[in-house]
């Protein structure tokens, strides 16, 4: 991308090519305060539009809940699908630094986990 024009433009046809919200209400997942989800139903609603292998990454809240805070989805230079990243593996050390981490860590499978509602009021306690 050389141009924030060109780099938002391609930002946007990403997320018309992967709506995961529309992939998520779809399937009945919708954000909630209260409702829990298993991990495998939210995998199969993403699996048809981003294949086996998206990273769905949670947070702990305040009260111990497991909260979906963002999908994170494989792709190659070309935008298809399939880059597997591999921490450490050939990547410049420049390109490891601590700010390139994401905040969350992978969901764990075998518990519920919340997919809270935006609050703009309140983003980092939508629910409390």
């Amino acid at each position: 991308m050389n141009s924030p024009t060109r780099y938002f433009q391609a930002s946007l046809k990403l997320r018309g090519r992967f709506d995961i919200d529309r992939a998520l209400m779809d399937a009945g997942i919708k954000p909630s305060c209260n409702s829990t989800y298993k991990f495998d139903d939210l995998h199969s609603a993403l699996a048809p539009m981003m294949g086996d292998h998206p990273e769905i990454q949670c947070l702990k809240d305040s009260q111990d809940r497991e909260v979906v805070i963002q999908v994170k989805i494989p792709l190659f230079k070309n935008f298809t699908l399939g880059c597997h990243h591999r921490q450490g593996r050939g990547e410049p050390m420049e390109s490891q630094t601590v700010w390139s981490q994401p905040p969350g860590h992978p969901c764990p499978r075998n518990i519920p986990l919340y997919y809270f509602p935006i609050s703009h009021e309140h983003p980092d306690q939508p629910c409390d």
